[in-house]
């Protein structure tokens, strides 16, 4: 099995981050451990002068509060995440949160499986496994918004691309929400829909749909405390015991090329990382919503490297450049990233 397609093993039940980093921890003895981050994205200048024309849309000031109520709130609560019908579409964590001077500090606990914790730091990210004994650290902040955060932008650049409509939702979690939905303005990207608490702006649920209204995706908050006193510990609870190896991830962070035009309108280059020893590049493109990772290779591709995949809303799909493989995995149509992989332009970043 290559890096990338055992990495695919590890995220097929994870699209966020609280989801992704346990279960590529989990991989990690087999595989080559990677950040599958993504970020944000500019239109063209034809799409972005038409929505710059557009009336304001109701919900615009609703997504940046929720946002910001991501980063501002200390809270604890279990965590559901469940990317297709059955059992084994399921992971369930304990996510606690508390807002300090440098920002705030996440402890996810996994309820499935061997036991793992992550802690989130605003610089930092490490993970337990106590089965190896082992702590993985992976340096720098992220730069992609994770459950309960939808976007690292301001509102008013998803409306480039995504029409945006509030109305009334149901309960979550014992709460009042608002419902918020995103529905794109194109097929290259699933639609969108999250409840959000009413009062304090906290994101309580999160769905991405398929084009037909299927749901593909589902993050929930099925119990919640809010409050400082509700998160009072985010320290791991393995972080004193001896007799642990701690290993840093082997990526160095490149800065991100500038101008580069992607096939997928909407969509930009706005992180790159080299992993070692291999060599391979993993490059994060993403709308401000939708996000991909792109890993490049050189070496020929296989026969099972070529097959597209498609788990819940992310996808994974490669293509052959000459020596370079390119693989595109991310939370969105097949039919996108399939066009990522084909037209990924490679001529910028290989000679790097």
């Amino acid at each position: 099995m290559t890096a990338v397609a055992g990495r695919w093993v590890g995220l097929v039940f994870a699209v966020a981050t609280p989801t992704l980093v346990l279960a590529q921890s989990a991989q990690s003895s087999q595989t080559s451990q990677t950040s599958g981050t993504a970020a944000v994205a500019p239109a063209t200048s034809t799409s972005a002068s038409a929505a710059s024309q557009q009336p304001a849309q109701p919900g615009l000031a609703l997504i940046d509060q929720l946002n910001q109520a991501a980063q501002r709130l200390s809270y604890t609560g279990t965590y559901i995440h469940q990317q297709t019908s059955g059992v084994q579409g399921v992971y369930m964590a304990k996510i606690h949160q508390q807002v300090q001077a440098s920002g705030p500090v996440i402890r996810i606990e996994s309820l499935d499986g061997d036991p793992r914790e992550v802690v989130r730091q605003p610089k930092e990210l490490r993970a337990y496994l106590p089965a190896a004994k082992v702590i993985k650290v992976q340096p720098g902040a992220p730069v992609r918004a994770d459950f309960p955060m939808l976007s690292l932008q301001s509102a008013q650049q998803l409306s480039r691309y995504y029409r945006v409509s509030v109305s009334q939702g149901k309960r979550v979690a014992g709460y009042d929400t608002e419902l918020v939905t995103l529905e794109p303005l194109d097929d290259k990207r699933w639609p969108v829909r999250c409840w959000v608490q009413r009062h304090e702006r906290l994101m309580l649920k999160l769905q991405q749909l398929s084009h037909a209204g299927e749901v593909l995706e589902e993050q929930v908050f099925s119990e919640l405390r809010v409050g400082h006193r509700a998160a009072p510990n985010v320290v791991s609870r393995y972080a004193n015991e001896s007799g642990w190896t701690t290993q840093v991830a082997s990526i160095e962070r490149l800065d991100p090329p500038k101008g580069v035009a992607l096939p997928v309108p909407g969509f930009e280059v706005i992180a790159q990382m080299r992993h070692k020893p291999d060599g391979m590049r993993q490059v994060v493109v993403s709308d401000g919503l939708a996000n991909a990772s792109v890993f490049i290779e050189r070496r020929k591709a296989s026969a099972e490297d070529l097959n597209t995949r498609q788990r819940g809303a992310l996808s994974m799909a490669s293509s052959q450049h000459g020596d370079w493989l390119v693989t595109v995995m991310g939370e969105l149509p097949p039919a996108t990233v399939v066009t990522l992989a084909k037209a990924f332009p490679l001529s910028t970043l290989t000679t790097q």
